[in-house]
Order: structure tokens, then sequence, then C-alpha cells
């Protein structure tokens, strides 16, 4: 049996499941999604390619063209006056999404085109995005291909980020690596909106990851995920999920043969890095001068012949796809942010000026009133426990700290070891699990780079894992979080409130944060958490 046989059985046997499924209102056809934010890179050539590789294997193909100010679609595919267009269903022309679909010279393949109203592109409201997504699901095809034009505008990364599959089309310039780069970081913001309809609070830490540059900047998405799991461990969890479910494979497009290893080098590099995830890479397109050529005199793609460079890549690629990958659906948790306005449109606020930064009372959402009572309610916990510590060694009515400072080691020893009992004490016992105090308005949230220091400590009592993070914006405290065995023994925040009202710099920050991880380091060193308690009576 031929591949492409074996390929056209696929398709009908989907295409039968599918249209049980339509039955009982399932959302069925494939969506594929082509964006990019640089200009020129191919999107509409590759989209037109692959629409006519699904075709030669039997499926039903609708393309929708969603560049609204310079479409080029239907001239790729001989369709020179497209009977309707997009712009005349966001106008009303037309009641519904079917009536702007054209045919195109291949049979089961329709297309609806973009507009070319350069100086005027309409633009679509948030609930004609919300339609075009929900009016396609109900066409008749097998695959719905979205050629989402270049830029990153907000229609663009909403159905990037809620189509089953989705591709980052570059070529191997270093502008066009640049802006894919701009655009996958861009998409994953996005994505993870989807959080913030119950968690309002996280808005702050991903404002702070989509500035371009300034000191309040968060530079990746790891540090984001650090800074949510020091505040909440089980969302982070959820974060990590929702970034890891946007796949978006690599298409390289006009490469040459040494082209192909040096972009996945250098964009793997900086997503591993920045973006805290692995680049997939989906195929690479060569340089192909009949490609070119047929471009050129305004000759249909699918008349290109079938034995050149770039059908065949694109051919094997589909026909792989087909029969190795499963059926994609579209990611419906974020149907409900499609068309939403995002923080990614909203310049966000000043930064505080030096020495002022933390004076003005902000209005706080329900989700960062709980956070910031939750954060209080451990302070809270933490003075209590010190004030046992003394009660507990009988120094009550005493200065503790000079006992443990003064001349007698029985003393000193028995305040420490009170001080070290009583507190990891209170950490462990679960009905001592900080709770809100009531509606606490913090002020302005500390502005600056974000740090957090991570090692494991090897030592004679065994292996700590021992975290100092930066709370800000949340709250100027560094916290020490100590590990044994997966339990916790140590989170401590230290306050620089009082440092950072009177000017204290981001950069003055973070080396004391790198201060305090390396000497949490040695205390755990010489004798382990209970060390690191001791010490910290003694400051």
């Amino acid at each position: 049996m031929s591949a492409e046989r074996a390929s056209a059985e696929r398709v009908s046997a989907e295409r039968a499941s599918a249209e049980g499924g339509r039955a009982g209102g399932q959302m069925n056809p494939q969506v594929w999604a082509f964006g990019g934010a640089k200009g020129g890179v191919g999107r509409s050539v590759i989209c037109a390619a692959v629409a006519c590789a699904l075709v030669r294997r039997g499926a039903r193909v609708i393309m929708i063209d969603f560049d609204l100010g310079s479409a080029n679609l239907h001239t790729l595919m001989g369709v020179m006056q497209p009977k309707a267009n997009l712009e005349q269903w966001i106008l009303g022309q037309a009641a519904r999404l079917d009536e702007v679909c054209s045919p195109t010279p291949l049979e089961r393949l329709s297309l609806i085109s973009g507009a070319s109203s350069i100086y005027n592109p309409s633009h679509p409201t948030p609930e004609q995005l919300r339609r075009v997504i929900h009016e396609a699901l109900q066409l008749e095809a097998d695959y719905i291909l979205i050629d989402l034009g270049a830029g990153i505008h907000p229609h663009t990364l909403d159905f990037f980020n809620v189509a089953g599959r989705s591709f980052i089309v570059t070529t191997p310039e270093p502008t066009s690596i640049q802006n894919s780069y701009a655009f996958y970081r861009a998409a994953l913001l996005r994505r993870l909106e989807v959080t913030l309809t119950e968690h309002p609070w996280l808005e702050k830490i991903l404002r702070r990851a989509s500035l371009a540059k300034g000191d309040a900047r968060i530079t990746s998405l790891g540090q984001l995920l650090d800074m949510v799991r020091e505040l909440n461990y089980e969302l982070s969890r959820d974060v990590m999920t929702r970034l890891q479910s946007l796949r978006a494979p690599l298409v390289i497009n006009r490469a040459y043969p040494d082209d192909e290893p040096q972009v996945l080098k250098a964009l793997g590099a900086i997503c591993r890095q920045y973006l805290h995830t692995d680049l997939e890479h989906a195929l690479t397109l060569p340089e192909d001068k009949a490609l070119r050529g047929a471009v050129r005199r305004l000759r249909p793609l699918h008349e290109l012949e079938a034995d050149s460079p770039f059908a065949v890549a694109v051919g094997g690629w589909v026909g792989r796809m087909l029969s190795e990958a499963p059926y994609a659906p579209i990611h419906e948790d974020f149907l409900p942010l499609v068309g939403a306005p995002s923080f990614l449109s909203v310049s966000p606020p000043a930064a505080p000026r030096a020495g002022a930064g933390l004076t003005t009372a902000v209005p706080s959402t329900p989700g960062e009133a709980l956070l910031r009572s939750a954060i209080s309610a451990l302070n809270e916990v933490q003075r209590l426990d010190e004030a046992r510590a003394a009660q507990a060694a009988g120094l009550a009515g005493r200065d503790w700290k000079a006992v443990a400072w003064g001349d007698s080691p029985a003393e000193a020893a028995q305040v420490r070891e009170a001080l070290y009992e009583s507190s990891a004490a209170q950490l462990r016992a679960p009905d001592l699990t900080p709770t809100p105090l009531g509606d606490v308005q913090m002020r302005d949230p500390v502005e600056h780079e974000v740090v957090c220091f991570e090692e494991e400590v090897r030592t004679d009592l065994g292996w700590f894992h021992l975290k100092t993070a930066d709370l800000a914006p949340f709250s100027p405290a560094i916290r020490t979080s100590i590990y044994q065995a997966g339990e916790r023994l140590v989170l401590h925040d230290k306050s620089y409130r009082e440092r950072y009202e009177h000017g204290a710099r981001g950069a003055d920050i973070a080396k004391q944060v790198e201060r305090l991880h390396h000497e949490s380091a040695e205390h755990l060193k010489r004798g382990g958490a209970q060390a690191w308690w001791a010490a910290r009576a003694l400051s």
C-alpha cells in the first residue's frame, strides 16, 4: 500500500469519527495555525503548500487568511478575485462565515480570503474573534489552516494559542530568529492569562515578565516560575502545565544545508534559558529556485512540480504527520480568553521613585488581599515563634538575644536549642499554616530585578535543599527555604523594607540575597538546620 493511500484511508477514518461526533455537537476539524512576527518568511506559501498536500491525501481543507491588511493567500492559489473575503463578514455584509468561503482550483480545498485594505484595515471585535473560531469549527472540513499574518497582534496570539497545532515560521536570518523568539515568548505569556481568572494577583508577575527592559523586568519564565512557586506551589505546577501545553514546532524556511543546525542551536539555547522550554523542530524547507520562480510568475502553488525540493519536503512532512501524529483538538480552555483584553496591550504603571517606592497604598483585588494577608500572617507566626522560644528557655523577661551573645555557654546553647525546637515545631504543625488576618493593605510593590538562588548542600547530616528568593513584587523580603527529604525545616522571611524606603537599589538587594544564600549554605555545612536557626538567633 502506498504512503499516500495509507494517509487517505487514515483521513477517511478520522472524517467518519468526526462526522459521528458532529451530530453530538463536538468540535471536529483539526485547526493548524502558522505564525511568527517577521514578515516575508513564507507563512502564506507554507500554509498553501500544506493545504495542497493534505488535499492530495483525500482531506477536505479550508484555509483562512487572517492578514487583514495585505492578504495574498488567494493569489498563491490562483484565485485572483475571491468572490468574498473576511472583511465583508467583519463589516456585517455576510451573516455567516461560510458565505465568504471561496472555491479554489483544487477540489476539496476552499479559502476564506483576508483583506487588502492596506490603509484602513478592519479590526474585528472580541465577539467577532470568538465567532470566527466557533463558526470555523462548524465548517465542513477535516482541516482548518490559518495563515496568521505578520506581527504580534492580540488576535494573532489568540488564534495561535487556541489552535490544535501551531507552528512558528522563520528563516535563517538573525532578525527573523530574533522575532520568532519574541513571538513565542508573547504567545506563552498570553497563554498564562488563562490563570488570571482565578488568580488575578498573577498579573503583577506576568506584567513584569512582559517588560522589554528595566530593573523591574523578570528576565525568564524560569524566574517567573520560581516566584510563583514561592507564593503558591500548587499554582506553579498549573502554570508549568500551561506553558508545556503550547507546543509550537519551528519551521525553518529558505534554508541552505548548514542553516538548520545553526538556527536550532541559537534559538534552542535562548528558549531553554529564557522560556524554560525545549524548542521543537517541525521541518526545514530548502531554498528552492523553482518555487521562487513560480511565485514571481503568479503560478498557483498546486501546479508546482511534485519533484521540486520544496514540494518533496512539504509532502513528506505532511505524510509523516498523518501517519504518526494523533488527532489534535483545539485548546478549549483558551476559548473564553479569545478576544479578551490582554495586559500585554496595556502600558505597565510607572516605576516608583527612589526612596518613595513604598509609601502609597494601592487598591487590592481579592486575590492580592489574600496573598498579602497570608504573607503578613507568616511574619506574625515567626514573631510569635521567637517569643515562645524565649519563654521556653525561661527568658521571657530578659533580652534572649543578649543571653545568646553572653558569656554563659550553657545559657546560650539553651536559648538556641529552644528557638530551633519551637520554630521548627511550629513550621511542621499543620494547624499553624498561615491564614488570612483580614484585608491587609500592602504598599506599592517593590520594583527591581528579582533574583533567586537554589542549590543542594551536602553535609555530614545529609543533603539539604536550600533556596533564597526575593519576594518582590509582593513583599519587600527575602525568603529562605530549607528542605530535607521533602520536609521543609526552615521557612523564614527577612524584610528589607527599611532599606528600600531609604533608596536601596535593585543591585544592592540582589547582593543581599546572594550574601544571605551563601551564609545559609555555610551554616548548613557546619551543623544542618539547627545551626541555621542558632545563627539566626544570634543575628
